[in-house]
């Protein structure tokens, strides 16, 4: 490797990126679901001036392979790494210092990969990963832990690692599991074994639970439905001014849009939408302050979301009874 940069440990300027990387995730996934969603990341960067929404969702599309419309950390991984050519990291990350670590770190990365990439073919093989595990990490690639993670995401049968797959595999055996992301699995229908509720099914009631108290703790008058003031009570007194008016400019436009009914108090049907329309351009936390279990509604949600496109076959925008049928 460039013997030009400064004599700082591989293993350090990988970590370090890669942290930086992980605390951004969370930021972003403010409900730790473990995806972000496309509006999520166009509301974080608009408050920090980047409005270039064309381009964005061009990268966001290229680097969202489970065309799921939101982004696990892996891919997010892979979106940051492209990120250079869309605007400055300090965008995406808040601070000079975090935007240097991560642009080194990548710098490291691409020599690193480049180096041992010995047959030029754009990806390393076993023999190459294994050269490079031995010279530049070999403390860390004798432990147990890492040859597991290896095995799992690196396994004997694949003949090589892509870039976008090496920044993953390196994320896991260099970051603890206690600094990574933790979020519930996505909802997955069949997942579940025999004799009960498949776990797809499992998340969905925990999912409908959930709003379901979180719609009694609003309901403080008992009547069945909530308006708009009372909606307003459960906002966190404890974030900045300017987040607040961003978050009740939202709520107000989102609280007409699903008043069906045009009553101007919600039942529970209509908070569910809410809840979506929270979700889908920021975190179902921003309702209320301590809900009941924001990461598994956002990942029902979104998974619903994208069920329901899926099984509307004939794209009029609406399930028919054979359409639901398939998805049940």
């Amino acid at each position: 490797l460039d013997s030009r940069q400064p004599k700082m440990p591989l293993e350090n300027r990988f970590r370090d990126a890669l942290l930086v990387m992980d605390r951004a995730f969370r930021e972003i996934d403010r409900d730790s679901s473990g995806q972000i969603s496309f509006d999520e990341l166009v509301s974080r960067l608009a408050m920090r001036g980047f409005h270039d929404v064309p381009r964005l969702q061009q990268i966001f599309g290229s680097v969202d392979r489970s065309r799921s419309g939101t982004l696990s950390f892996q891919e997010f991984l892979t979106l940051m790494y492209l990120w250079h050519d869309v605007g400055p990291y300090e965008v995406m990350l808040g601070d000079k210092e975090s935007a240097d670590k991560v642009t080194l770190g990548f710098t490291r990365f691409e020599q690193a990969f480049l180096h041992f990439d010995t047959s030029k073919s754009r990806v390393l093989t076993h023999d190459e990963f294994h050269r490079m595990m031995v010279e530049q990490f070999a403390p860390i690639y004798q432990q147990p832990d890492t040859q597991a993670t290896i095995n799992e995401l690196f396994p004997p049968h694949q003949p090589a690692l892509k870039f976008r797959e090496f920044l993953y595999v390196m994320h896991r055996i260099l970051v603890p599991q206690h600094a990574r992301p933790q979020h519930p699995p996505p909802p997955q229908p069949g997942a579940g074994g025999g004799g009960g509720a498949s776990g797809w099914e499992a998340n969905l009631v925990h999912a409908f639970k959930a709003m379901e108290r979180d719609f009694a703790r609003f309901d403080t008058d008992g009547s069945g439905s909530i308006d708009f003031s009372e909606l307003t009570q459960g906002l966190s007194q404890c974030k900045q001014s300017s987040e607040l008016i961003h978050i009740l400019g939202r709520l107000e436009k989102f609280f007409e849009e699903v008043d069906l009914d045009g009553t101007g108090s919600l039942q529970f049907h209509e908070y569910m939408y809410l809840a979506y329309r929270m979700t889908e351009t920021g975190a179902y936390s921003e309702i209320l302050e301590n809900p009941s279990d924001a990461a598994t509604v956002k990942t029902v949600l979104l998974f619903l979301k994208d069920s329901y496109i899926k099984y509307d076959v004939n794209r009029n925008h609406r399930l028919e009874r054979d359409e639901v049928h398939s998805f049940l």
